[in-house]
């Protein structure tokens, strides 16, 4: 049997933490292939895929999604473009009326 020392502790409160109006995100996927609007992207080849999202409380947003991708080579061997980048932002917001 072993042994060791337990120490307890309260647990921070969570109201004395200050929230940041920053939040930074990321994302990954391992897909079996890539379509877009039921075209293949990959030729039947696995996609790594993934991104970083910014947002601001004030409802401004910014990020980026890449995926690897084989058609443009596979058609055209002199054309290289192994990933697509896709860049968008914006702001969000509610409308009220009055």
């Amino acid at each position: 049997m072993l042994a060791a020392p337990a120490f307890a502790q309260n647990a921070p409160d969570a109201a004395a933490a200050e929230v940041s109006p920053h939040v930074f995100t990321a994302n990954v996927t391992l897909a079996s292939e890539y379509r877009y609007r039921g075209l293949m992207q990959t030729n039947r080849r696995p996609a790594i895929q993934g991104g970083f999202d910014y947002t601001h409380s004030s409802g401004f947003y910014l990020g980026n999604w890449n995926s690897s991708i084989s058609w443009l080579g596979d058609s055209n061997p002199e054309v290289s473009a192994p990933i697509e980048i896709d860049l968008y932002g914006g702001f969000k917001n509610t409308v009220t009326l009055g």
